[in-house]
């Protein structure tokens, strides 16, 4: 066999087990899903941590209310 077919059979082995190789895609698959959860976790701590500051301004201005009326 000459030198060319030697290497394009190489190069064949290796672009087929390049390709077959699916740990890569496990990885990013794990990535998106834990950007996914870190996105759920700071929208929804926003949205409660608005909330809870309303609730205790509305208790705050209730309670001044009480001490000077």
């Amino acid at each position: 066999m000459s030198n060319t077919i030697k290497n394009f059979a190489k190069n064949k082995t290796f672009f087929i087990s390049f390709f077959q190789d699916e740990r890569g895609a496990t990885a990013i698959e794990y990535a998106l899903i834990a950007s996914l959860v870190s996105l759920a976790i700071v929208s929804s701590a926003l949205v409660v941590g608005d909330n809870l500051f309303n609730m205790w301004e509305y208790v705050r201005s209730h309670v001044v209310d009480a001490l000077a009326g």
